[in-house]
């Protein structure tokens, strides 16, 4: 049996060993431990590094300037006149490194953290002179081989951002040098189209336009405007849900290939069609909308007039004048007095568009088929519009070497255009006087609005067949 008894406080004292250098050193090397300790984190970031270099994929040269990223991380480095790059704070065993550089392609690669002997390659991609394009040619031409400018918009991502409803509204401000002007904002009517500005002063601007490389007319003011009736454009006859992709040939170069007319330049539409060994794919879509004459109490003035003895005398009617004696300036609001009846002059107008598409393919036949059906009400009862739109696309492959393909389109409707100027509502509305408020135009200039409404119809029917075939044989 052994005891132990704790010494007390006296005997430490008596045993505590005199400063020496032995427990100094001790003193030290326990201090430089726990420095090491407090430092570690950042001793352990500085291990966590990725480097290596950016180099060209023929040559193996180095790539100055190129930005070096940690996926899913704020942490980047660009690589040094030697392609060198250095990235510090990694986490995790392995991270993806994205690389980019202007005239190279964008790539990605996995590394290992801790890796600083990491090479990535980029592929150079200056300038692509071999995208095909249609031009309106019988086949399609080369980028480099037109000479002038071609923008394109790709009318399927457009239309599922935007949502646009007509084909104007898709080539506003989506190709430079375009400049989509509406000419009303009235149903049926459509825009003026400039490519790179006016010109001329009195000849058309309107640039030619061909549909799967068959010349269709788009002229704006078609018809008849009589008593200011709204010009139509051919343009919005088409369904944008039926487009692929637009091509606008800019320039006067454009004329080398199209003729003198082709001096406006040249649109170019290309409409969707099927995929080879492709299941049948049903799409169906309904816009619905409205449009209205924004703030008509604020933009339509107030009439003055002066009740004079004349108008007195040759009506025999001071209420003419509100009762009010010889010299007295009355007003008049044709707003105001119509909404105050209970029939406003322009009310909201309903815009819907039912559309349906069936597309697919085999090896040997690829087809694509849709419907458009447009009901427009415009914001008065004599501006709306009727039309319905049908398209087909079909290729036929009997063998590797030869194709054949038709496109068929169908548009047939009926626009009520209404009145702007002359006898129109608006018309009407801006140059009344108050001193025939009492009669039957209550006010307005020539006819109240209801008379204008069921008197002058401005209206036009369109019934157009387009087709088109072609044949490719790759001999």
């Amino acid at each position: 049996m052994h005891s132990y008894s704790p010494p007390r406080p006296t005997e430490l004292l008596q045993r505590a060993p005199h400063p020496s250098s032995s427990g100094v050193f001790r003193s030290i090397l326990t201090l430089a431990m726990g420095l090491c300790i407090i430092a570690s984190p950042e001793l352990l970031a500085q291990d966590r590094v990725v480097a290596g270099t950016v180099r060209r994929a023929v040559t193996l040269t180095p790539i100055e300037g190129a930005r070096v990223q940690i996926e899913g991380t704020d942490l980047f480095a660009t690589t040094d006149g030697a392609g060198r790059f250095r990235i510090s704070g990694a986490s995790g065993d392995s991270v993806t490194l994205q690389v980019r550089r202007l005239s190279y392609t964008a790539t990605a690669q996995r590394v290992a953290v801790g890796a600083t002997e990491t090479r990535i390659l980029m592929s150079e991609s200056p300038v692509k002179l071999d995208e095909v394009v249609v031009t309106g040619t019988a086949v399609g031409t080369q980028s480099r081989a037109i000479g002038n400018a071609v923008s394109t918009i790709n009318a399927v991502d457009e239309i599922e951002k935007s949502g646009v409803g007509d084909v104007g509204s898709l080539l506003n401000a989506r190709a430079p040098g375009v400049i989509v002007t509406s000419g009303s904002g009235r149903i049926g009517a459509g825009p003026s189209i400039n490519i790179r500005g006016k010109n001329t002063i009195s000849l058309s601007q309107q640039p030619l336009l061909y549909i799967d490389g068959v010349r269709v007319v788009n002229d704006i003011g078609t018809g008849t405007r009589f008593q200011g009736g709204s010009p139509a454009s051919r343009l919005n006859d088409i369904s944008p849900e039926d487009i692929e992709s637009m091509e606008i040939i800019k320039g006067p170069a454009a004329a080398t290939i199209y003729g003198t007319e082709a001096a406006n330049g040249v649109i170019q539409i290309i409409t969707k069609k099927g995929r080879a060994n492709s299941a049948p794919v049903w799409i169906a879509s309904v816009r619905q909308g409205t449009q209205w004459f924004q703030d008509p109490e604020g933009r339509m003035p107030t009439n003055y007039a002066t009740c004079g003895a004349a108008h007195v005398v040759a009506t025999s009617l001071a209420t003419d004048c509100h009762g009010q004696a010889v010299g007295t300036v009355v007003t008049w609001d044709a707003v105001e007095q119509e909404n105050a009846r209970g029939t406003p002059i322009w009310t909201n107008g309903h815009l819907q568009t039912y559309n349906g598409s069936l597309s697919g393919g085999l090896p040997l036949v690829r087809y694509y088929v849709s419907g458009t059906y447009d009901h427009d009400k415009g914001i008065e009862p004599n501006n709306k519009l009727n039309r319905f739109s049908g398209h087909a696309n079909l290729t036929i492959s009997p063998n590797e070497k030869v194709d054949v393909s038709s496109s068929l389109t169908f548009v047939r409707g009926k626009t009520h255009l209404g009145t702007e100027y002359g006898a129109g509502s608006w018309w009407g509305a801006l140059y009344g006087s108050p001193l025939s408020e009492g009669g039957p135009g209550r006010g307005f200039n020539l006819y109240p609005p209801e008379a204008v409404w069921g008197l002058f119809e401005n209206t036009q029917d369109i019934a157009r067949f387009t087709a088109s075939g072609t044949i490719n044989h790759r001999p």
